[in-house]
């Protein structure tokens, strides 16, 4: 740069300027990834135009190449449904601008660096009414950009190819990009005068890059030839067992998640990662490094299954989205990002409550009496909302920052603003923190039919992942980590079901049975000595309020998870359960929505409660370049609580395990993106229990 720099990105806001320079969080001017390649895109244009070279546009998409053959710009740049061969990253001070960094920003080792105010200026600006020549009433603006530097600053970009580009290609990009002489606005007005140049890598490191992007299924069957033979590209499977690992990813740039084109000019950013858009990341990397054919084999074949990634400082305990049974007071709401539960009034859920409440009820003959607790918070007595999303690693948090960017579609003909084409979006930035100050990563599983399968995804992830919208100006950049498969047996990679053991239900039926002996205070002295006759002081029955409480006996008779008892040849009794999606559920019929969640439950269960809202669901096919068709689905974060009759609870426990274990791929449709995860008895619902009032709750 040898002028002063005016381009649009994320800066402070600010009631005085118009307009600011894009600068990072510690005050560094910085050139956004999309400015870049608007610049070489319109450059390259205005280039083959004057070779005679036939090329469109891009004024919009349906000026765009549509075609099988489309004009250079496509190819390198991509056009609507198609990818094009080269991602920009954003452009930052050289590592060697020490001193000019400096002046943006302070901060010495192993300190924070934050912003010192110093190297911008403001430029005043008057619009002026050029019939008369005199200036116009009301229109003094003002915008701030970089001061005239004392000495040129240099910032440099990553340009990765993401597929082989011909000797042609590579001499048109580079021409393209030495033919730039000013970047960002005021360009006619001596702002923004630079030089732009790409500069290839060192000979070892252009095999290296040339080796990444040309890598063909050729290529693999002659490497594998020399080796296994008969093999192939991919290792076939031979362990019809599927192996389940962690898949952790770290952003290194804003991360953009659309679920579907909006209505309006806003673009919303989803905070977690759905299993589809890894997927497709997923199978994009694997025929670029092994081939079409690899994709089709571990894609189509015997598809890979991932899950929805989930953001947190680390894995453990394994994130989930927070229930929709999940409370906070509304006069002292926990903070945001709580390091406590207990900070402010607590969170609670509903779910064992809800249950007690409706035996109570039938006690009571109908009427809640004193059980007022469901709606009002036991500290302070105010009203109890529902918790505004977030996740649940230790206690509820709240997910990544977000930011928003306002941009104009340019008209490449004119190189003028495009009217009516003003739009916002926003994003997760990567540089987010915890309470306890750690980097949020997004974590989530990866399942496999065998290890070769794995073997070859872990090959094709070695460089990350590019996910989400923008990928190709400056957005989405991931590192990549898959876990070894031995950690399952560990419990480290066992994702979104935690109910593999008779543990977690029996923790869960244990807090249910001491929240009903809360609950039979409230009936009063008789009520605990009513059990022969079933009956409460009142005459009413009290009997499935003993069968609630007698859960609790059960449960303390345990010895390393396993019922100490077995009540086979006795009364009929229950065993409860919740089912909470941790990630959308997308039902293969919906003429009876709950008749159809019973079909995907154990045989035998009734269904208790349900705490559902329904969402759509939709995404992008990149294989095809089409929409996926929006598709009705239950929203995660839903309970739906169960339970299973019969004349042993060890036995129904049991069954409740094996029902799990068959069914840890997910339920429903489209399991193998991410779709019908779920947490069976998960801990927070009882560790969390909203207390019956009119006694003491020995639960909490």
């Amino acid at each position: 740069m040898k002028g002063s720099l005016l381009v649009g990105g994320v800066s402070p806001p600010s009631l005085v300027f118009g307009r600011a320079t894009a600068r990072t969080k510690t005050g560094e001017p910085y050139l956004p990834a999309s400015a870049l390649k608007g610049l070489i895109r319109h450059s390259l244009g205005r280039l083959l135009a004057g070779a005679g070279i036939t090329c469109c546009t891009g004024a919009g998409p349906e000026l765009t190449c549509s075609g099988d053959d489309p004009c250079p710009v496509c190819r390198l740049f991509g056009r609507p449904g198609h990818e094009g061969k080269v991602k920009f990253s954003d452009a930052h001070l050289a590592p060697n601008q020490t001193g000019m960094a400096c002046l943006f920003s302070e901060g010495g080792p192993g300190a924070p660096h934050r912003p010192t105010g110093l190297g911008y200026t403001m430029r005043p600006g008057l619009a002026v009414f050029r019939k008369t020549g005199t200036a116009l009433e009301d229109h003094l603006f003002f915008f701030e950009s970089t001061a005239l530097p004392g000495e040129e600053m240099l910032f440099t970009a990553d340009l990765t190819v993401l597929a082989e580009l011909t000797p042609e290609e590579e001499t048109w990009l580079k021409a393209a990009a030495a033919a730039v002489m000013a970047v960002g606005a005021g360009k006619t007005r001596g702002l923004g005068a630079a030089r732009m140049a790409i500069i290839s890598p060192g000979a070892g490191e252009s095999e290296k890059e040339s080796g990444r992007a040309s890598r063909t299924g050729e290529g693999e069957r002659a490497r594998d030839a020399e080796g296994a033979g008969a093999e192939g590209q991919v290792a076939r499977r031979r362990a019809p067992k599927p192996i389940s690992v962690t898949l952790t990813l770290d952003p290194r740039e804003p991360v953009r998640l659309t679920p579907e084109k909006s209505a309006g000019r806003f673009y919303e950013t989803l905070d977690y990662v759905p299993g589809a858009v890894v997927r497709g990341a997923a199978a994009a990397a694997v025929a670029r490094h092994l081939g079409p054919e690899a994709r089709r084999e571990l894609f189509l074949q015997r598809p890979l299954s991932f899950s929805n990634l989930y953001p947190a400082g680390n894995p453990q305990p394994w994130p989930i989205p927070v229930p929709l049974t999940a409370r906070r007071c509304r006069v002292e709401p926990p903070g945001a990002r709580a390091s406590k539960a207990a900070e402010g009034h607590g969170v609670y859920d509903v779910v064992l409550t809800e249950i007690v409440a409706g035996a109570l009820s039938e006690a009571l003959g109908g009427e809640r009496g004193d059980l007022g607790a469901r709606d009002v918070c036991p500290r302070c007595q105010g009203p109890l909302r529902p918790l505004p999303g977030g996740y649940l690693s230790v206690v509820p948090e709240a997910g990544p920052e977000r930011g928003v960017v306002t941009k104009a579609a340019i008209d490449r003909r004119v190189g003028t603003v495009l009217e009516g084409a003003l739009y916002s979006y926003s994003w997760l930035d990567p540089d987010t923190c915890n309470v306890d100050s750690q980097r949020l990563k997004y974590f989530g599983t990866v399942t496999a039919g065998s290890e070769e399968d794995l073997a070859n995804l872990r090959q094709a992830l070695g460089e990350g992942l590019v996910i989400g919208g923008g990928r190709s100006r400056g957005f989405g950049s991931c590192l990549t980590l898959l876990g070894e498969p031995e950690e399952q047996a560990a419990g480290k990679a066992a994702g979104e079901v935690t109910g593999k053991t008779a543990k977690d239900v029996i923790y869960f039926n244990g807090a249910l049975g001491r929240l009903a002996r809360t609950a039979l205070k409230v009936l009063g002295p008789g009520a605990m000595g009513a059990e022969a006759n079933g009956l409460s002081p009142g005459g009413l029955t009290a009997q499935r309020l003993h069968q609630l409480a007698a859960l609790a006996e059960w449960a303390g008779q345990t010895e390393d998870g396993t019922p100490a008892t077995n009540e086979a040849g006795g009364p009929e009794t229950r065993v409860y359960a919740s089912l909470t999606l941790t990630s959308h559920l997308i039902l293969p019929s919906w003429d009876d929505p709950r008749e159809e969640v019973e079909r995907l439950l154990p045989e035998g269960s009734t269904i208790e409660r349900l705490y559902v809202r329904s969402t759509r669901v939709g995404g992008w096919n990149a294989a095809l370049g089409i929409e996926k068709d929006l598709t009705p689905a239950i929203v995660m974060g839903s309970v739906i609580v169960f339970s299973l009759s019969g004349h042993s609870r060890k036995d129904m426990a049991e069954a409740l395990v094996t029902w799990v274990s068959e069914s840890s791929g997910g339920l429903g449709l489209r399991t193998a993106e991410g779709f019908g995860r779920f947490s069976l008895c998960h801990p927070f619902h009882a560790n969390h229990p909203l207390p019956i009032s009119g006694g003491e709750d020995s639960a909490n």
